[in-house]
């Protein structure tokens, strides 16, 4: 079976979200270990490095939008505890200050761990190159109105399917978080029109859709729970 993670997916491992960067280790030890393939599209990884700074910069702004209360009612302000937590929460706030300056710092030389994740997900397996072919068709797709991709959008998700349509000679699965894949009417299955398009052209293997890593983990290798000690031995068994 093949994997491919879209962009959108990768981009959750940057926010506020249930994504995290230990589900993305456990995905790279799935391959390593041959539980499935992982295929990538150049596609993929121009639009990482495209939107990784606005991802973090996002991030990093809801993250210090985070307050810590330090107001205390009057009737509270004379209990002799009270001196002692408003300098521990200044203190606090100083040291997420300097967290803060860490993590941009790291990010600009491209040090997070995050970073290091990506990086092993895409050397992990084949990138499938944007030809001038595939740049065509998903044009014409997009002009034809057919899925995947928003009208508004632009021509990744379509040129990330033909890619995915022409060269995938195995079962796929696709993990994909910002719907263009997912049937409106059955919402956790593949637009029917994919889903016969798929079929069309590979007649003999099966597509399937994830919302999530961490929702493919849980079918592929479901010894390992979300949440878990990141750990080969759980997925070796």
């Amino acid at each position: 079976m093949l994997v491919f993670v879209d962009t959108s997916c990768l981009m959750s491992l940057f926010r506020l979200s249930n994504a995290n960067s230990i589900d993305l280790e456990k995905l790279i030890t799935g391959v390593r270990l041959g539980k499935y393939s992982f295929i990538n599209t150049q596609q993929v990884q121009d639009e990482f490095d495209r939107f990784r700074d606005q991802a973090i910069a996002g991030a990093l702004s809801e993250f210090s939008d985070q307050t810590i209360k330090t107001q205390f009612p009057p009737f509270v302000r004379s209990y002799p505890q009270v001196k002692d937590i408003s300098r521990r929460i200044k203190a606090l706030k100083g040291e997420l200050v300097e967290l803060q300056k860490t993590v941009v710092l790291e990010a600009r030389d491209k040090l997070l761990s995050i970073d290091e994740n990506v990086e092993n997900l895409f050397s992990s397996g084949l990138t499938l190159r944007t030809k001038r072919k595939y740049l065509n068709r998903a044009w014409h797709r997009f002009q034809s109105g057919n899925p995947p991709g928003k009208r508004s959008d632009n021509l990744g998700d379509g040129i990330n399917w033909e890619l995915l349509l022409s060269n995938c000679k195995d079962d796929l699965a696709i993990i994909s978080s910002d719907g263009d894949f997912f049937s409106d009417l059955h919402k956790n299955e593949v637009k029917s029109y994919l889903k016969a398009e798929w079929h069309r052209v590979n007649p003999d293997h099966e597509l399937t859709l994830f919302r999530s890593i961490s929702q493919f983990l849980s079918v592929h290798i479901p010894e390992v729970s979300v949440g878990d000690e990141y750990s080969a031995d759980f997925l070796v068994g």
